[in-house]
């Protein structure tokens, strides 16, 4: 699947659902042995894709502006929505079965979740959270390691796929990391 080198999709990927299923498309595989995946899948989809990650990427090639992610959306809704997704993540282990919360492990790593959850801090944060006053327990401003920060404009196209959007581009969290089906 071609995902664009531009930093749009960065943004646009908030239009499509949580920063987990960013996460969960564009390359954090499952974690062998995860905690209540299963071994069967029932899906198969275009040209045998077993997965809504594989059909997604099968019949959207290229995800990078906002017609592309509103055919995910489209499309995801059409192969099970919320619910086809929740038990895709709990196979990919990004999701406990027990809790129903987002994992906080190292495989598969998801850094918004263990940021929300306190396992990893980051320390030049605290400064900037301190500002959310009584929204403190709710929500958790985060950043982008130094580097990406550093390298917000580059052209160059090591930096261009994963390089901050803006030169102090900050993450809204919740604190919660309960999977939801709306």
């Amino acid at each position: 699947t071609d995902y664009c080198s531009c930093k749009e999709w960065h943004g646009l990927s908030a239009l499509l659902l949580a920063p987990m299923f960013t996460s969960w498309l564009f390359g954090n595989e499952r974690a062998e042995g995860a905690e209540g995946a299963t071994a069967d899948r029932e899906f198969v989809g275009i040209e045998g894709a077993t997965s809504l990650k594989a059909e997604i990427g099968g019949r959207i090639p290229k995800i990078c502006e906002a017609p592309h992610f509103r055919e995910a959306r489209r499309l995801l809704q059409a192969l099970g929505g919320a619910a086809a997704l929740r038990e895709e993540l709990v196979f990919s282990g990004f999701i406990d079965p027990n809790t129903w919360q987002l994992t906080t492990g190292t495989l598969p790593n998801n850094v918004f979740a263990r940021l929300a959850a306190g396992v990893e801090k980051q320390p030049k944060a605290e400064e900037e959270n301190s500002f959310l006053g009584e929204w403190r327990h709710r929500y958790l401003i985060a950043q982008n390691r130094l580097d990406l920060d550093h390298h917000w404009d580059s052209q160059d196209s090591k930096w261009i796929s994963k390089a901050s959007m803006a030169r102090r581009h900050r993450f809204l969290l919740f604190t919660s990391r309960l999977f939801v089906e709306s």
